[in-house]
């Protein structure tokens, strides 16, 4: 079995010729915690699916890696979209993170009738900073080069009025999963010739029906995970592993 060189992250803007230079917190958890040294190979990636393969030439504040080996990983598989009610405490968190590993394409958090609390754009701001940097642990982790793209916290209804109208996308599923429908489950919707699909998941209070009544008006089909009740951080991971599978994508 051969040897699974350690993943960082790099900034493209810090690469020149055949040289990258890692920014602090990866300098620091290249060194001081998995305590890495000069001469020892390791790989890159950028964010944008190019991949690196390179050798430590120094640590330090700013480690520096020499490329000896570059490649392009193609996007592969359909869009999923997820539209995630926002979550308080560890939760958000964990299920970005869990999404990132399923391969989710875009995660959008939205701001629901039941979402607890209520909502303060500066510190959905500063929770996607911190968000960005689970992604990118994420992405390191699962072996990922192209980050899922994490949107704007968004009202539900801005969420909404941002897609394109359903019939000038034929091609994209769209499903709101509501614990409150009572005929049709995700099998019952058919996800041949998609080429995207857009998923919504509620908070822990579920969807109102004037929000089920919008999703509708925009061409979501509503649909059931189970024959009962779970957890919005349940659903969520089960809505991204089913969906992912519709599309072929697993």
């Amino acid at each position: 079995m051969g040897v699974v060189m350690r993943r960082f992250f790099v900034e493209k803007t810090t690469i020149f010729s055949d040289m990258a230079t890692l920014n602090a917190d990866e300098s620091r958890h290249l060194a001081r915690v998995l305590r890495l040294g000069a001469g020892e190979r390791v790989q890159l990636f950028d964010g944008d699916g190019m991949v690196y393969e390179g050798i430590i030439q120094a640590t330090g504040e700013r480690a520096r890696i020499q490329i000896i080996d570059r490649k392009i990983e193609a996007a592969t598989g359909k869009p999923l979209r997820i539209g995630q009610a926002i979550l308080r405490g560890s939760k958000m968190d964990e299920l970005i993170q869990r999404y990132t590993e399923f391969g989710v394409d875009t995660i959008i958090p939205i701001w629901t009738n039941h979402c607890q609390g209520s909502f303060d754009g500066s510190k959905e701001k500063m929770r996607q900073a911190r968000q960005e940097r689970i992604i990118e642990a994420a992405c390191k982790q699962c072996g990922r080069a192209r980050p899922p793209r994490l949107g704007a916290p968004l009202p539900f209804a801005d969420f909404l009025a941002e897609l394109p109208a359903a019939n000038e996308n034929p091609g994209s599923r769209r499903v709101l999963f509501w614990e409150d429908e009572k005929g049709a489950n995700l099998r019952d919707i058919s996800f041949a010739g998609a080429h995207e699909a857009v998923a919504l998941i509620g908070p822990a209070g579920g969807w109102s029906a004037a929000e089920v009544a919008m999703a509708r008006a925009r061409g979501f089909q509503t649909a059931r995970l189970a024959g009962h009740i779970l957890r919005a951080e349940t659903a969520g991971l089960a809505a991204a592993a089913l969906c992912q599978f519709l599309l072929r994508n697993l």
